[in-house]
């Protein structure tokens, strides 16, 4: 993961110390302090209090702090509040009416290197001198965003105990207006905006954007004179170019594990789904049917695809063994689409149309088991956090609205719903989660 941040961010990232446990006595450190109540059932509430020191101002622990609380509540686990100088926390009544234990977090912050830092995360019960966890890692550079969210994902493990995703990167089509003038870029962020670095522009549309595995690459669709082609970006050189020579009608790309790519063609008005490689003229086509085979995504092993097939009538997800072909058909019921596979391998993120309305699910390959966790007039393109326990997918507004696309997740556990705070309307979403 940290091979993408370095590719595709604008100043270098790392972790030096990458989360090592640390047991030390500290200098003193430039302090945010959290005082947590209720661990695994019901919310867990924390306090965020600040306490600067020496080369570190309160500023820079505030921006840290607002973006842990803002993490940590989208997930619908935790409320959190940043208490001001000399505050203490009012919670004590809460937790004892609730019978939950209380933690106390610290956050501390010193000037490591000419611009780095070194950050160190203490989680005690509170009144007991037991440690609970004490983590430390280093950044060469400061970057607020990187620490923010790595602390954030600290905290959610450590409390929540499934693994975080703050700290990983989507990938995203946004438009940008100036004027009566339109803009595609393909940018990267974290999923709440910040770190912001864009990867391609065009005054021509942009759609389905995904990143090699190595961070190297990123594949996408650019739709000329209404006719869709793939490009490819070297985000090491910044070169872009078509796929293909030919002005033959592909879209929808994706990367397997081997780097090979995965794409819709259409021929003769049928649309089938082909393999190929960077760099090479030969294509395999992987659906022989006359019917219509679309939106194609590879399982994390690289051995399935799902894609939407019209073969039954109505559109329905297959799954087709790629060794063998053997192939099986899933859904009932409405309209399927745009199929995403979970980090395991195990369940398929959807989006499904019925009764004039569009749905994000996902369905249980080995159970058939089908579940619906969001509902409104559009919605499509879900993407799966690197945990297989929160899906990022986009919403359009009712017709006729002027505000464009947003970004929403779902986590499915806490079943929250939040919008991402993004200042521009965005599409088509893909979760950098190796």
């Amino acid at each position: 993961m940290w091979t993408v941040f370095k590719n595709i961010a604008a100043a270098p990232l790392a972790l030096c110390l990458a989360l090592v446990l640390a047991w030390h006595t500290a200098p003193a450190l430039a302090q945010v302090t959290f005082s947590v109540q209720g661990k695994g059932q019901g919310s867990i509430r924390i306090d965020l209090a600040l306490s600067p020191a020496a080369g570190i101002d309160r500023g820079e622990l505030l921006t840290e702090a607002r973006l842990v609380q803002r993490d940590l509540h989208s997930s619908g686990f935790f409320s959190l509040a940043i208490l001001a100088p000399g505050e203490t926390s009012s919670q004590n009544g809460w937790q004892q009416s609730q019978g939950q234990a209380a933690y106390r977090v610290s956050l501390g912050s010193e000037v490591f290197g000419a611009n780095g830092r070194t950050i160190e995360v203490d989680v005690a019960p509170s009144g007991s001198s037991n440690q609970g966890l004490r983590r430390r890692f280093q950044v060469t550079d400061n970057n607020q965003f990187l620490i923010g969210h790595t602390v954030s994902d600290i905290l959610y493990e450590y409390f929540v105990g499934r693994v975080g995703y703050f700290a990983t990167k989507i990938v995203f089509v946004r438009e940008v207006r100036e004027g009566r003038r339109k803009q595609s870029q393909i940018v990267a962020s974290y999923s709440d905006g910040s770190d912001l670095n864009v990867l391609a522009v065009s005054n021509e549309e942009l759609a389905s954007p995904h990143i090699s595995r190595d961070g190297s690459l990123l594949l996408y669709t650019r739709i000329t004179q209404n006719r869709p082609q793939l490009y490819v970006t070297d985000l090491r050189t910044n070169r872009s170019g078509p796929v293909f020579a030919d002005r033959e009608v592909r879209f929808g790309p994706e990367f397997a594990p081997d780097g090979s790519i995965f794409y819709t063609k259409t021929v003769n008005g049928n649309a089938d789904i082909y393999r190929a490689r960077i760099g090479s003229a030969t294509e395999t086509r992987l659906t022989l049917s006359p019917s219509i085979e679309t939106e194609s995504s590879v399982s994390p092993g690289g051995d399935r695809i799902v894609y939407v097939s019209d073969a039954a009538g109505p559109l329905r997800l297959v799954v087709q063994d790629l060794a063998s072909g053997a192939a099986r058909i899933y859904g009932q019921g409405g309209n399927y689409g745009s199929p995403a596979w979970s980090p395991d391998g195990k369940a398929l993120a959807f989006t499904k149309q019925s009764g004039g309305t569009f749905s994000i699910g996902y369905l249980n390959l080995e159970t058939q088991e089908e579940r619906l966790v969001s509902t409104s007039y559009f919605e499509e393109h879900p993407t799966w956090a690197k945990n297989g326990r929160v899906i990022l997918y986009e919403r359009g507004e009712e017709y006729g609205g002027s505000n464009g696309s947003t970004l929403w997740q779902v986590d499915l556990d806490s079943g929250r719903l939040a919008r991402l705070p993004l200042t521009t309307p965005a599409s088509d979403p893909v979760w950098l989660s190796q």
